[in-house]
């Protein structure tokens, strides 16, 4: 209060009125071209489809373009919100990098940009934002998804520069073996969540009763990642490290199908106890990425489950919960709605 007028002079304000007009105006217009072509040419890099979803495609680019953000603060290089107004999440930027793949260079930042702020034990922030760094939680390992989704559409040994691909391979690598050293408290070689949020699905069925869980999910994820790495070391030319990794994905995916295949579907059981969850859960299907990685009979099985019309499958997508389960909420965030990660990540 006693030196307000230190930092505020009314008087001065009122006196450089005009001249200060006039310099908006011109950094108005300048700003406004240079806006203008940004968005013409993020829009450019978006894929036309067929004339229905013309305006469609307009409209998603355009939330997408809006939710990006700049190198600022925390934020070493580009980064995209989670929804409008929120932080930007490491597992939502692996999504946002596989459905901008067309503008490889973007996808390469949302790649690595969790790398820049990893943990001294491998841990990737939950939720980052230029002044906050959130590390009290975390989301699923999702990357190694979205590596081998975009190691099938580009060429990593010539399009990403090695330094780039090199700095990728140790902040991915740190962040998988977190999981397996941090996540697995019961020393059973299968990690888990700690509570529904870290999942994903943040009041999805399984975690109803209980908050720590293990399951078929979370076991796919950080296999997928494993087994990425060793492709990336593969192109690297780190043979021996890339044999480790491989191993070691087929050593979790074959425990994987040993605990949580029950010869119908995947379940889930609870940490420690292994009491099982046997829900009706999107969660149990997440396996699927895992691809051939998986015996042909549960790929088939899996796939018979997803196709049939008013279980998971609705006309909007795959709901989050079976439609006929007593767990099914209409207006269930993770109990109900047809999310986009999982639709994205099945299909």
């Amino acid at each position: 209060e006693a030196n307000k007028d230190e930092f505020f002079d009314i008087k001065s304000i009122e006196k450089n009125d005009t001249k200060n007009d006039e310099i908006n105006e011109e950094a108005y217009e300048e700003a406004y071209e240079k806006t203008t072509a940004d968005w013409e040419s993020f829009l450019a890099k978006i894929p036309e489809f067929t004339p229905e979803l013309a305006i469609a495609r307009k409209e998603a680019a355009w939330i997408e373009w809006s939710s990006l953000l700049e190198p600022s603060g925390f934020l070493k290089r580009k980064s995209i919100f989670m929804t409008l107004g929120t932080m930007a999440s490491s597992w939502q930027m692996t999504h946002q990098a596989v459905a901008l793949h067309h503008d490889f260079e973007l996808a390469t930042e949302l790649l690595v940009n969790m790398i820049d702020n990893i943990g001294k034990r491998g841990q990737f922030s939950d939720f980052i934002l230029d002044g906050q760094n959130q590390c009290q939680g975390l989301h699923p390992t999702t990357q190694g998804w979205a590596l081998k989704w975009l190691m099938g559409l580009h060429d990593f040994k010539t399009e990403m520069p090695r330094e780039t691909l090199e700095y990728l391979y140790d902040g991915y690598g740190q962040w998988a073996n977190w999981f397996t050293k941090y996540r697995d408290d019961d020393n059973d070689g299968l990690p888990q969540f700690d509570d529904g949020d870290e999942s994903g699905y943040d009041d999805a069925s399984p975690f109803v009763d209980y908050a720590d869980i293990e399951g078929a999910d979370i076991a796919a994820y950080v296999a997928c990642s494993l087994d990425a790495l060793g492709d990336v070391a593969e192109i690297l030319g780190r043979d021996e490290e890339a044999k480790e990794w491989h191993e070691r994905a087929d050593e979790m995916i074959k425990k994987m199908i040993e605990t949580y295949w029950n010869g119908e579907k995947f379940i889930a059981l609870r940490n420690h106890t292994h009491e099982v969850i046997d829900s009706e859960c999107i969660t149990d299907y997440m396996p699927i990425i895992l691809g051939k990685k998986l015996p042909q009979e549960i790929i088939d099985k899996m796939t018979a489950d997803l196709l049939v019309e008013g279980a998971f499958l609705s006309n909007v997508g795959l709901a989050t919960e079976k439609i006929t389960s007593d767990q099914f909420r209409q207006a269930g965030f993770s109990r109900g709605f047809a999310l986009p990660q999982a639709n994205l990540m099945i299909l």
